[in-house]
Order: structure tokens, then C-alpha cells, then sequence
């Protein structure tokens, strides 16, 4: 249960909300994830429990705890090209980064669930999700650039966040004509990260720092409370067998607060203040979306049509430096869903809608927020809607005679009024502005899969290709922003060969290709692997799995090549609750593994450093 799996998990619940609405930035600081699940050193100590009751024949409850507590130590040596343009010029500086950062993280988790249903015809249920966390992480980066040369920096983070997901659903059957559902969610999150940095030299001269020959200082309160309701009514009326009407009634309503301050840490331990405006926030958000929807669904043939329409109102209002913002928005949203039945386990279905998408308080906020040691960004208050056109078409088939799976499926969507970064460059230093752009970027992907069983054995070959066309906005010394089209290309394959025996070993065999492309960027990743299962003397089970990868990055001609393998033995004897499992970890002692990051602004190969062999001996006694 790893940091990266903490935020990630909603404990099952989802977004009720249709068609897009206000998106809930991260309110953490960036802390650095494993990279599959590996790092330098790490050690970690887990604990879970869950339960189920049924306390009578209508209601039953359920929950369970999770905690975990991790210790990790990474190394991240990074060859960076920051990219800007400069007028008609395109700018390239070089960056060299060895970063070693220390995390401790406390993570700790709770879910109850209570389901009633007194009759066939009512349902409720309730869940409540409690996450806090307790998250510290120091960095140690050494940078060596073709600009400034040599600049050695300390940074902390720290924060403790919590949030509670309060979650109610309702279904009522009136009768075969009228059928009722309610969905609401209540979410509140507090955070306080502090961000600080020790620093050889003056990154921003935008910030007015004293000067007193040695180290910068600086440090960045952070503080933000959010409180958000959704609720939607669906009432469904039955015409007949193969028709209904479908009405919607929901409302989204968001209030946020977000404060924030910047100092700096003497050569005395005095604190100096940098109490500028430009340099502090104290802004309230609030965010409301009511909106009113109609579909109709229709079978007939082969055919299923669902279209539908919804009506949105909304109103986004933000107060900061003693001015007032709102923006008001009534929008009417289309909808189609189109499914065609060639045979019961073959289909083709269509998709199509347009969705809103606002942002929330952190990026309205106008004061300056630090995001590294060589990066900062600032909000903009007059930021509006960004909106989607998305377009999905899939094929599927599932035929259980002769165990064939196909599955392929082509997606676009274009961004309108798109919330960008547009990005000033300053040596090695980046300062990021929002604003709406006013280009469309479009983005489309494709993506298929084939699997066949032929007896005990089988064969499955899966692609999925991606491309993004999008627009990289610099901000020039005179304050003029220029547009530059970029365009990211990923590709996927796989393919593999695995046996499904019941008295023989198992096997799994195949090969994988990661293709990246930034502009004239390569890079490709290439995986052949091995997986093995045996089962022997009755009590024991045996598994292996094998990967090796070669990695060739074309643009700054770097090779390597790494593999790890890793052991498990199994013993567990006929009915008992005891089970013994002997573990090795990475026992070819790999040291490191390669990666590509690609964005509008920079290009980077990574070279992560991961733990050494392990061996581990793990005992499990099921209650």
C-alpha cells in the first residue's frame, strides 16, 4: 500500500456527476511517488482489518481500516532540455539533476458502509471515508546547468492532510411505471503543507529577499479548507418494453478557502515576512452548478438510442485583495449514445457529449505559490470554463465457443478554451501564468486487443496508440505571449502466450514495446518477460517472474539495459490457517531503471535508483 495507492484510493466511491463540472485540484506539494513500486531504500510497516455484519434480514454493515507507515530513500539522476521560445528563436538550456530525497509518511484510512433494503422495492445505502495522513519529505539537488553552472539546494515539505467522503445512494420502485434514484456526496478536506527551501543562490528576483551573502531561506505556508455537496435526482418513467424517459434534477455546490504566505529564515533565526501583495493569498471561492437534464432511451431492432439534453447553470464567484469575481454561465449540454447489436455477445456502440470543466481556487489565486526551487506559478482570478467535445467509438466480442475476445475502440475529444500555463523562462528559473486559450488542442487515441484459448493455452496481443496535439504558450521579457503547436506520441504493444494446467506447471511468455515521441524526442522500451508457477510435494508452490528491459533514448543517445527477477516460495499445509512464504527481491541486484518525461515545457531522462536484492520471510494466519 504505497503512497501514490493512498491518493489514488476512493474506498469505491465514484463521481456522481454528468458531464464534467468543477475539477478539485491536488492540494498536496508534489511529494515524489515510487517508481513501480522500488526505490533506494524503503522500509514499511503495514496493517489492515475489515468486517462484515448482518445485523438483521434488512441490514447489514461493513468497514474496514487500513494503516501504513514508510520510510524511503530515492535517487533520481535527471538530464533535463528546458524548451522556450524567445520571438521567432527556440531556446534549449541543459540541465543536470542528481536529486536525493528522503520521505516519512503515516497514512491511515477508515470505511464504513451500512446497506438497508427492507423490501425488493427500497434500497439505501451509506458510506462514510476518513483519510489522514501525516507526510514529511526532505531533498538533497545537486543542478549543473549550461546558464548558471553549479547550484546546490535543500528543500522540505511537510503536510497533513485529511478529508471526510460522506456518500448516500436511494433507489425506489414505485411501481413497473415510476422508478426513483437519489446520489449525494458530501466532501470536506483540510491541508497545511509547508514548503522550504534552502538555496546557494537567489532564484526569483521577484521575490525581495535580503541579501546577507549566504544561504536563501525561504519557506511557504500553505492552507486550504474545502467543502462540497453534490446531489442528483433521476426519476425514470417506464413507456413500455422498450422505452423510457429519463429526468434529472442535481446541483454541485463548492466553497473553498485558500490562504498563504511567504518568509524568509535569517542567518539569526529572525523571520522576515514578505508581505507584498503579489506574494501572500487570501482568497474564498465559491462554486455552485444547478442543472436540469431529459434522455430517452429506445430499443428497436438491433438499435439502442439514448439522447439526451441538460441545462446548466452556473455561477463561479472568487474574493481576494477586497475585489469580487463572478462568472455566470447558463450552458445546455447535448448528449448520444448509440449501440448496435450485430449479435448478443457482438456490438458496436457510438458516444458523444459535450462537458464543462471550471477550475477551482488554487489556480484563481493571484498571489505567487512555490512549486520547486526554480519554479514558480501564478494564479489568475478571470480564468473561465474550459469545455470538451469527446467522441468514442468501440467495437466488442466475446465468443464463448471459441473462446475469442476482440475488443478495439478509437476516442477524440477536442479542448476548447483549454486553462494553460503560459510559461516565462529565466535561466533555469520558470514562472507560470494562467490564462484561457483561445486555439483548440485535440487530442486521439486508439487502442485494440485480440485473445483466443486453444485448449490450456492463451494467446493475447493488446496496442494502444496515443497522440496529443497541443499548444506551448512562452511569455516573452516584454510581456507578449507567443502559441507553438507540440504534438506527444505514445504507442503500446503487448503480446503473450500463458497456460492455464491443473496438474502441470503454469506458464506466462511475452513481449511488450513502449514507443514515447515528443516532437523530434524518441525514446522505446522494449520487455520481454517470463512468468512460472509450480506446484510441488502437495503443500508448496513455487512462482516466479522475469522482465528485462532495454531502453534506448534516441535524442540524447542513451542506452541500458536492466532486468529483475523475483521468487516466491509458498508453503501452507492442507487446512491450516498458518501459510509460510520465502521471498527474493530483484535477485539479479539491479540498481536502477530508466524513464522519459515528456512535457510542452522540458524533456527528461531519468535514471531512478532502486533497492538491492531483498530477502524476506513472511508469516500469515488467517482468522
Amino acid at each position: 500500500f504505497t503512497f501514490r495507492d493512498y491518493f489514488k484510493f476512493s474506498g469505491g466511491l465514484k463521481n456522481i456527476m454528468r458531464n464534467g463540472g468543477i475539477q478539485i485540484s491536488s492540494n498536496t506539494l508534489g511529494l515524489s511517488f515510487l517508481k513501480d513500486n522500488k526505490a533506494k531504500e524503503l522500509s514499511n510497516k503495514f496493517a489492515a482489518i475489515n468486517f462484515t455484519q448482518q445485523l438483521n434480514k434488512t441490514l447489514d454493515i461493513s468497514g474496514f481500516a487500513i494503516f501504513s507507515k514508510a520510510n524511503t530513500e530515492m535517487q533520481t539522476d535527471v538530464l533535463q532540455t528546458n524548451t522556450f521560445n524567445d520571438n521567432d528563436n527556440l531556446i534549449e538550456t541543459k540541465e543536470n539533476i542528481i536529486d536525493n530525497t528522503l520521505q516519512n509518511n503515516t497514512l491511515g484510512l477508515l470505511k464504513l458502509s451500512a446497506l438497508y433494503k427492507p423490501n425488493i422495492n427500497f434500497q439505501m445505502d451509506y458510506n462514510v471515508l476518513v483519510k489522514k495522513s501525516n507526510l514529511s519529505e526532505k531533498n538533497k539537488i545537486v543542478s549543473i546547468s549550461d546558464l548558471e553552472g553549479l547550484n546546490t539546494i535543500s528543500s522540505k515539505k511537510k503536510e497533513e492532510p485529511i478529508s471526510v467522503n460522506n456518500s448516500i445512494n436511494i433507489y425506489y420502485t414505485l411501481n413497473n411505471k415510476n422508478i426513483f434514484s437519489f446520489a449525494g456526496q458530501f466532501m470536506y478536506e483540510k491541508n497545511n503543507p509547508l514548503y522550504n527551501s534552502i538555496n546557494t543562490d537567489q532564484r526569483f528576483l521577484l521575490l525581495p529577499t535580503i541579501n546577507e551573502g549566504t544561504d536563501f531561506n525561504i519557506s511557504q505556508n500553505k492552507q486550504t479548507k474545502t467543502n462540497k455537496l453534490d446531489a442528483i435526482l433521476d426519476y425514470y418513467y417506464i413507456l413500455n418494453k422498450k422505452s423510457n424517459l429519463n429526468f434529472t434534477l442535481g446541483s454541485v455546490v463548492n466553497k473553498q478557502n485558500f490562504i498563504s504566505n511567504i518568509y524568509q529564515t535569517l542567518d539569526n533565526n529572525s523571520i522576515y515576512n514578505l508581505n507584498q501583495t503579489p506574494l501572500k493569498n487570501d482568497v474564498d471561492f465559491n462554486f455552485s452548478d444547478i442543472f436540469l437534464g431529459i434522455r430517452y432511451k429506445l430499443q428497436t431492432g438491433k438499435f439502442t438510442l439514448s439522447p439526451g439534453i441538460s441545462i446548466h447553470n452556473y455561477i463561479s464567484e472568487n474574493t481576494q485583495l477586497s475585489q469580487k469575481t463572478t462568472f455566470a454561465l447558463t450552458k445546455i449540454l447535448p448528449e448520444l449514445s448509440i449501440k448496435f447489436a450485430l449479435k448478443n455477445s457482438e456490438n458496436l456502440r457510438f458516444k458523444y457529449n459535450i462537458a464543462t470543466s471550471f477550475t477551482d481556487v488554487k489556480n484563481l489565486s493571484e498571489g505567487i505559490l512555490l512549486n520547486s526551487y526554480n519554479s514558480v506559478s501564478i494564479g489568475n482570478r478571470k480564468l473561465e470554463n474550459s469545455l470538451y467535445h469527446k467522441y468514442n467509438l468501440n467495437y466488442s466480442n466475446f465468443n464463448t465457443f471459441s473462446f475469442t475476445n476482440i475488443y478495439a475502440s478509437i476516442s477524440y475529444s477536442k479542448k476548447e478554451n483549454t486553462i494553460k500555463n503560459t510559461s516565462q523562462l529565466i535561466g533555469i528559473d520558470r514562472i507560470n501564468t494562467l490564462i484561457n486559450l483561445s486555439k483548440p488542442e485535440n487530442n486521439f487515441n486508439a487502442r485494440a486487443s485480440f485473445s483466443k484459448s486453444i485448449k490450456r493455452l492463451k494467446i493475447s496481443i493488446s496496442g494502444n496508440v496515443n497522440i496529443s496535439n497541443n499548444i506551448r504558450l512562452t511569455t516573452l521579457s516584454n510581456g507578449n505571449i507567443i502559441s507553438n503547436k507540440t504534438k506527444f506520441t505514445t504507442q503500446n504493444y503487448k503480446t503473450s502466450l500463458r497456460s492455464n494446467f491443473s496438474k502441470f506447471p503454469n506458464f506466462e511468455i511475452g513481449f511488450s514495446s513502449n514507443l514515447s515521441k515528443f516532437n523530434n524526442s524518441k525514446s522505446v522500451t522494449n520487455k520481454p518477460f517470463a512468468n512460472f508457477e509450480i506446484i510441488f510435494l502437495r503443500d508448496f508452490v513455487f512462482v516466479t517472474d522475469y522482465k528485462l528491459n532495454n531502453y534506448y533514448n534516441k535524442t540524447n543517445d542513451i542506452k541500458n539495459t536492466y532486468d529483475f527477477l523475483n521468487t516466491d516460495l509458498y508453503y501452507q499445509k492442507e487446512g491450516s490457517k498458518w501459510e509460510f512464504k520465502l521471498s527474493a527481491i530483484n535477485l539479479l541486484n539491479s540498481r536502477s531503471i530508466n524513464e522519459d518525461y515528456f512535457s510542452v515545457f522540458l524533456r527528461s531522462s531519468r535514471v531512478y535508483f532502486v533497492q538491492p536484492r531483498i530477502l524476506m520471510f513472511t508469516v500469515k494466519y488467517d482468522l
